[in-house]
């Protein structure tokens, strides 16, 4: 079993304004972040595609834990944590509304 997984949004802004708010730190954690991540060494990719020019389709894929159920509970966490990551960008950058704020 390959333990991997893909989500995406279209949000709507122009491609340079959602890389940023994902490429720079101080962006990323106006909506998201709070600190550092670590944990798997897996292979997270990241892509960008202009649809428009206001609008762009952000994919992210996340693969290569270890096959076991301490994995498999881990890619499960990681999926949950990469579809909130991208719902908070969208509300960020389209409604200026933080959804994590008072969220933990």
């Amino acid at each position: 079993m390959d333990l991997k997984f893909q989500m995406q949004a279209k949000i709507q802004k122009p491609l340079e304004e959602v890389f940023e708010a994902v490429y720079d730190p101080k962006k990323l954690s106006q909506y998201f972040t709070t600190a550092g991540a670590s944990g798997y060494n897996t292979r997270v990719v990241m892509n960008f595609e202009s649809l428009d020019p206001r609008s762009t389709l952000i994919k992210i894929s996340e693969s290569g834990w270890k096959e076991t159920q301490e994995g498999l509970e881990s890619s499960y966490g990681n999926c949950h944590g990469w579809t909130q990551m991208i719902c908070c960008l969208k509300a960020y950058l389209e409604y200026a509304i933080n959804l994590r704020k008072g969220y933990f």
